[in-house]
């Protein structure tokens, strides 16, 4: 007898002065008390009810019980600190989506900078959001088409190329940076030349000159 058995008077298990057969697993007493709970509610959750998964017999009250949530979604970042009802709307736990897509599909069509939606990202955020951030804006994009790590490109603004956030496959090379009088300067006699953003990627996939 430890935790709240412990403290019970005997007619509370062995009820009517019945000893023999009492149940010695937890459910044979507290099949109610698991039916009951709401918080959260462990028949919809489909919880085990070998009670002592998450309740330990030494604890003194039911709020003690621990759930190892790492088992079936680990909670790390942001989903470590949310409350349990924002992924298990209205108490529901059975079915609740493990991957990205289900629960962040609203905030991946309303963002803005850049426009997931106009720049045709892939829908499995963790491509490259991280689970462990602590904020939706540390997310890394590795801009795989051009160079903007290094260099004159490095660190601006998406919108200073992509220009019209709806469609970011369309890019420009000229506004605020490349003048036409500069450009058209640099290239004199330069066979196919035109002061066309495509052209210029087409010549220098990697921004250098030659």
């Amino acid at each position: 007898l430890v935790g709240l058995h412990a403290t019970q008077a005997c007619a509370t298990c062995h009820v009517n002065n019945v000893y023999k057969g009492t149940p010695r697993d937890c459910v044979g007493c507290h099949l109610p008390s698991y039916q009951k709970t709401t918080a959260p509610n462990h028949a919809a959750a489909g919880f085990s009810t070998t009670c002592d998964t998450c309740h330990r017999a030494t604890d003194t009250t039911w709020q003690g019980g621990s759930f190892n949530h790492n088992s079936v979604f680990q909670l790390l970042g942001r989903h470590a600190t949310a409350a349990c009802s924002l992924c298990h709307v209205n108490n529901v736990y059975k079915g609740t989506p493990r991957d990205c897509l289900p629960c962040h599909l609203t905030e991946y069509q309303r963002t803005t900078n850049p426009s997931h939606v106009g720049a045709g990202f892939p829908t499995t955020c963790v491509t490259c959001h991280n689970a462990a951030d602590s904020a939706w804006t540390l997310g890394k994009f590795t801009h795989t088409w051009f160079p903007i790590t290094s260099g004159r490109h490095a660190n601006i603004a998406c919108a200073t190329c992509h220009t019209n956030p709806a469609a970011y496959v369309q890019f420009s090379c000229f506004t605020g940076c490349h003048n036409r009088t500069q450009t058209d300067g640099n290239h004199r006699n330069v066979s196919g030349y035109a002061y066309d953003s495509n052209r210029c990627y087409a010549c220098h996939p990697n921004g250098r000159a030659g």
